[in-house]
């Protein structure tokens, strides 16, 4: 905390380590699926500032059969 201080000039009362978690990502597209002629294709759109894309992950683990 002292060295963190040191450099930024901010007083600093703790540090909180960075943990892995399994929270979806807010704003990007991280599926990157290949398009397989025997399922339904589903394609999204990713304008520059789209966000909340996490929402159509459900979609990834739905099972092809009707």
């Amino acid at each position: 905390m002292d060295w963190l201080e040191s450099r930024t000039g901010i007083p600093t009362v703790a540090i909180i380590p960075m943990l892995r978690h399994t929270l979806p990502e807010e704003d990007t597209v991280h599926h990157r699926a290949e398009r397989d002629e025997r399922h339904i294709n589903i394609a999204l759109i990713a304008y520059p500032y789209a966000s909340n894309l996490d929402e159509f992950d459900p979609l990834i683990h739905e099972s092809a059969s009707p």
